[in-house]
């Protein structure tokens, strides 16, 4: 077995994927062959490419960030006691707290009915929420930041995500009741949105409206589109006038994604002095899911 402090890393494809191999080995969730622990296991052993997992199921944003280092810490020691030859990876769940979803009500996503925080297993941020923005990258920051000086750099990847895989998931989210609910109409949110049809039509009321097919609208009054909107026949055919509406609005989700994950990613790098690798699962924006 290798000595844990010897890794290197090489682009390589896994079945025809483009995956970041260490060791030899695809280490990050969601890699071909890597797959999501099952809930209440979140800790793995990989004696086969010599590697141990902590996949963290606690929200963390909003709660004490050095406290979560503490108990994350017990972890690792005990993985790392079972296999001392092992590198270590940990998947870091930036969602909002319930702490933080009551302290900040209005940096929640709004759907198009209430969300009962008491039921709700995941509590999601609105889109354009600043406040969850900033929160998310600190909390990420503190916290690999403190497992890196505690290990020794031994633990060499984070990954990192928000929210249930799917809007409509009903098995993991029971609460959500077959709720189409992803589309965010936080005011925050709504915002955001204007700013990005302003960027990307360059300010030109006439594209907006030629694109959208809407002689009415202008960048102050743009709106979220419904859910009936977004899931009426025919909606993946996003080159026509009648869907860009729906279109832009998953462009500016997937860019806002986007943002939040490079973010993520460089707190990172920068609490762990450009050693430690970053992953997120997180990738583009449709109703089937934001994984």
């Amino acid at each position: 077995m290798a000595d844990y402090k010897s890794w290197s890393t090489v682009l390589d494809r896994v079945n025809g994927v483009p995956t970041v191999l260490v060791n030899g080995s695809a280490i990050h969730i969601g890699a071909v062959g890597v797959r999501l622990p099952p809930f209440g296991k979140p800790s793995l052993k990989r004696p086969d490419t010599d590697f141990v997992w902590h996949y963290d199921e606690t929200a963390l944003v909003g709660l004490d960030p050095l406290k979560e280092v503490n108990r994350i810490s017990v972890i690792f020691e005990r993985l790392f006691d079972e296999c001392p030859k092992a590198l270590g990876a940990c998947h870091l769940w930036l969602a909002p707290s319930k702490k933080w979803a009551r302290k900040y009500p209005d940096d929640l996503a709004t759907y198009d009915r209430p969300l009962d925080l008491d039921a709700a297993y995941d509590i999601p941020p609105a889109i354009g929420s600043k406040q969850w923005l900033n929160d998310s990258v600190e909390v990420s920051k503190v916290i690999s930041g403190a497992l890196h000086q505690r290990f020794n750099g031994r633990i060499i990847l984070y990954q990192f995500g928000t929210g249930a895989c799917a809007e409509n998931q009903t098995v993991i989210d029971p609460h959500r009741n077959g709720s189409l609910f992803f589309g965010d109409f936080n005011p925050q949110t709504v915002g955001a949105f204007q700013r990005y049809l302003h960027q990307r039509y360059q300010g030109s009321l006439s594209a907006l409206r030629s694109a959208w097919g809407s002689a009415g609208i202008d960048f102050s009054n743009v709106g979220i589109p419904d859910r009936f909107e977004r899931l009426a026949p025919g909606q993946f055919s996003l080159g026509t006038s009648a869907k860009e509406h729906v279109a832009d609005y998953y462009r500016f989700c997937s860019a806002a994604l986007d943002q939040w994950v490079v973010s993520v990613a460089k707190a990172i790098k920068q609490a762990t002095n450009d050693s430690a690798l970053t992953a997120s699962p997180i990738g583009s924006i449709l109703d089937a899911g934001i994984n």
